[in-house]
């Protein structure tokens, strides 16, 4: 096995039974670290392109370096910023990852029969200080569902390319919430937040994870990011998943993700799904 293996861990039955009491299972040493470690090195590497072309210093990629040069991209020359951000969602490493055979066959053991991606692998490099509105690095409580609109029991692999801690800001979630179907939610700037009179602040539990860990969680599980307040950048990625055998989907026809049919309620399919729906995912 080389330090470019990708090295997954097998869920279990156990895993299982989290996820459907919890919404959610969190599983250590997932990915190996090494290939986390390339990810996040790719994605710097087209950053260091434009910064380089844009005459910017870049005295190296390590951390304190990059992060100075980046934040001064950012500022100079919006418009390559945003086109390094985007290349990097193609990177093929990242889309080695989502495709991996051992994911895909972690995700059945979770109750996904026939997986399929739902959108492009996503790698986040979250700061306030390369951010035009607080919801780009401060994500509010949400459910993934909504932009989704997928297979009801879609999935959402989450994982750190770094130790997270607090003062980088965890994700916050809050267990259980997948069986309550969609909350009532409200429009804003960055897309749709749950506001705390539907869920109490109380209620997010912060989950504290290391580099190359896993969180498997339903797309109807609320959860935010916690607050960057250092100076440095939290690196994550995460993929989403449908399934192509889920009966509700094929009786959906199939609605493509992210495109809004109902603007009134902002749902591809009017009052759907209800708790009855979700039920039978979540037993």
């Amino acid at each position: 096995m080389t330090d470019n293996s990708l090295l997954f861990r097998e869920l279990d039955n156990q895993d299982l039974q989290n996820f459907r009491n919890d919404g959610f299972c969190l599983k250590s040493d997932f990915v190996n670290q090494s290939f986390v470690d390339k990810i996040r090195d790719k994605a710097k590497s087209v950053f260091a392109r434009q910064i380089t072309a844009q005459n910017i210093e870049l005295e190296s990629l390590e951390d304190v370096h990059f992060e100075k040069a980046l934040y001064a991209l950012f500022k100079k020359d919006f418009h390559a910023f945003i086109g390094a951000a985007k290349l990097c969602q193609h990177t093929m490493e990242l889309h080695q990852l989502a495709i991996a055979d051992d994911l895909i066959n972690n995700l059945k053991v979770l109750g996904l029969e026939e997986p399929a991606i739902c959108v492009k692998p996503i790698i986040f490099f979250n700061s306030r200080h390369i951010s035009k509105i607080e919801g780009h690095y401060k994500t509010p409580g949400h459910q993934d569902w909504r932009s989704m609109q997928g297979s009801i029991n879609s999935m959402v692999v989450w994982i750190p390319l770094m130790d997270l801690n607090r003062e980088l800001g965890t994700l916050e979630i809050v267990p259980g919430s997948h069986r309550s179907g969609l909350y009532k939610s409200e429009e804003d700037e960055w897309f749709r937040n749950i506001p705390e009179s539907e869920i109490p602040e109380s209620e997010y539990v912060s989950i504290d994870v290391k580099k190359g860990d896993a969180l498997f969680f339903s797309s109807f599980l609320v959860h935010r990011s916690g607050n960057n307040s250092s100076e440095n950048i939290r690196w994550s990625m995460h993929f989403r998943y449908n399934d192509m055998n889920e009966s509700t989907f094929i009786e959906r026809k199939f609605p493509h993700p992210y495109k809004v049919y109902h603007p009134e309620k902002g749902l591809v399919t009017p009052d759907f799904p209800k708790r009855q729906d979700l039920a039978k995912v979540f037993l």
